[in-house]
């Protein structure tokens, strides 16, 4: 394979690419921000595939799983911010955005718990498969990130 043909060279500043951007961007911070339990969990299923693949750390992890670990660490979440440090977005059509595309993005999210003097953080860098079943124009947004590779660090610190 030659150096040309290895990296993809289809613009990623279009603006189906930031219409694609925008709504990973979105749903990303809703999920950060909501503090109630109920509301995340639908958040989460809005925006993953129920058959969604996780690599994380460089081990597969189960969507279930995610959605469990998730869940805990927003516990007691007082308040919560999501820093976009970089984001790229790949749009499979650049006609129709709404049709998913490839993302990659750069993140640090803070959550402040309710019962405890330590800040969470977590950084994350993570690369997306975003993918339409709805396929009618018209319809409701069918997009969801369907496979997630992730690198990311944890951490707890004091306030």
């Amino acid at each position: 394979m030659s150096m040309s043909n290895m990296f993809s060279t289809r613009p990623s500043t279009s603006s189906a690419a930031s219409e694609l951007a925008s709504w990973l961007q979105g749903h990303m911070s809703e999920m950060v921000k909501t503090s109630d339990p109920e509301e995340f969990k639908r958040l989460f299923n809005d925006i993953f595939a129920d058959n969604a693949k996780f690599h994380i750390n460089g081990e597969d992890m189960k969507r279930e799983d995610l959605l469990n670990r998730m869940m805990e660490r927003k516990k007691n979440q007082q308040s919560a911010n999501m820093e976009v440090r970089g984001m790229v977005a790949v749009p499979r059509d650049e006609n129709r955005p709404e049709m998913g595309g490839y993302a990659g993005s750069f993140v640090i999210t803070t959550i402040q718990r309710k019962d405890s003097n330590k800040i969470y953080r977590a950084i994350v860098c993570a690369n997306l498969d975003i993918e339409n079943s709805n396929s009618s124009r018209g319809a409701r947004d069918g997009r969801k990130i369907t496979r997630v590779h992730e690198v990311a660090i944890e951490t707890e610190e004091e306030k």
